[in-house]
């Protein structure tokens, strides 16, 4: 199982062979593609949003998920320690089938999505049948798309990687999809869609931080409880 791949905070040596004993061998010998999502969030807190991302993702059930907190992020300085967000997403993921979290962003320097695919592959050299599936918003695939972030080329070229874009209630669904779909840039490459209806803009970790216990309803109850009784602060 990919828990146990995923458990850097012991051996990291053992990584390679731990993926090896991990990984569905069945799946490989025959030949079939194995996919792997990769979501990558700061989670600071987790909402309701990331939760029901999360648990759609999961029921698509044609690969494992593995959720990576970001350690440190280029942009934001107000992350709260990292145990308490790992702590919060397994309260979140551990329940639910083939999703998993990872610590890898505090073991290894990864500062975009491309160093994470990049860690990933050094350590499934063994093994070319898989596809990572970058999940993301559609912020985040647009700048990919007009080349505005880091190492966007290479992931765009890059057959070993596809995307899932989560469009909301934000969106303009059929505009969101041809800004995507319609750029050069995106042609030949592998990029799907999900809409989750149930959530837009508002439920946003920035909202939470701001007065917690008014921005309940955009907690889960478990992190609701968690930072409650742990006495998490976002000041």
């Amino acid at each position: 199982m990919l828990r146990t791949l995923l458990r850097f905070d012991r051996v990291l040596f053992f990584y390679a062979f731990i993926t090896a004993k991990s990984l569905n061998m069945n799946t490989w010998n025959s030949g079939r593609m194995q996919r792997w999502y990769l979501y990558g969030i700061s989670a600071n807190p987790p909402t309701n949003a990331h939760h029901e991302i999360i648990k759609r993702i999961s029921e698509i059930g044609d690969g494992d998920l593995t959720v990576f907190p970001s350690y440190k992020h280029p942009i934001k300085n107000n992350l709260i320690d990292f145990d308490h967000r790992m702590n919060m997403l397994h309260l979140l993921c551990d329940p639910l089938e083939r999703v998993y979290v990872s610590p890898l962003e505090s073991e290894v320097e990864v500062k975009t999505t491309y160093d994470l695919i990049t860690c990933l592959r050094s350590r499934m050299q063994l093994y070319e049948a898989i596809t990572f599936v970058i999940v993301c918003d559609w912020f985040i695939m647009h700048d990919i798309v007009h080349l505005n972030r880091r190492h966007a080329e290479e992931l765009l070229r890059s057959t070993d990687v596809e995307f899932c874009v989560v469009l909301n209630n934000s969106n303009d669904i059929d505009e969101s999809k041809r800004d995507i779909l319609e750029h050069p840039n995106s042609a030949n490459k592998a990029i799907s869609f999900i809409v989750i209806d149930t959530i837009d803009e508002s439920v946003r970790s920035s909202n939470v931080r701001t007065d917690v216990n008014n921005a309940r309803h955009l907690l889960p109850e478990c992190v609701f409880e968690y930072i409650r009784e742990n006495n998490v602060s976002f000041v």
